[in-house]
């Protein structure tokens, strides 16, 4: 065997730098699975916020029922109260009633929608353009 070949033997059976180059090759994997999980956990507590306040206005409006009052404002601001850590310019709240806002009938439904956008951004990559959460709550006018 000559020298080189026992040198090259050596150098072949040499493993530093092995976990430095395992650790380049899985840490881009690892972050982002743990930016997932922490946008993932965000983007779930907006649309838990999002559900509980359109519920809060719901009953407001269900409830809201008097003469000259527009109970469509009072169930806005009662949404916009209950998400106070949303951002409030986005979120967009639509009504749907019998009538009017001023003039519920008792017995009938009035609806109420809420959206806000999601973001899905992890790393710099957006994983889901145009995401908006949804919620809609139906409530029986008293």
């Amino acid at each position: 065997m000559t020298p080189m070949t026992r040198r090259a033997r050596r150098i072949a059976r040499d493993d530093r730098g092995q976990a430095m180059i395992e650790l380049a090759l899985t840490l881009p994997l690892l972050l982002l699975l743990v930016f997932g999980i922490a946008q993932g956990g965000i983007l779930f507590n907006h649309w838990i916020v999002l559900t509980e306040a359109t519920r809060a206005g719901g009953r407001e409006l269900s409830l809201g029922r008097a003469p000259s009052v527009n109970a469509c404002d009072n169930a806005t601001s009662r949404l916009r109260a209950a998400a106070f850590n949303l951002d409030q310019a986005n979120i967009n709240v639509s009504f749907t009633v019998s009538s009017s806002c001023t003039d519920l009938t008792a017995g009938s439904a009035a609806t109420l929608r809420a959206t806000y956008p999601c973001e899905l951004t992890i790393l710099g990559v957006d994983f889901a353009p145009g995401c908006t959460l949804v919620s809609q709550v139906t409530e029986r006018v008293e």
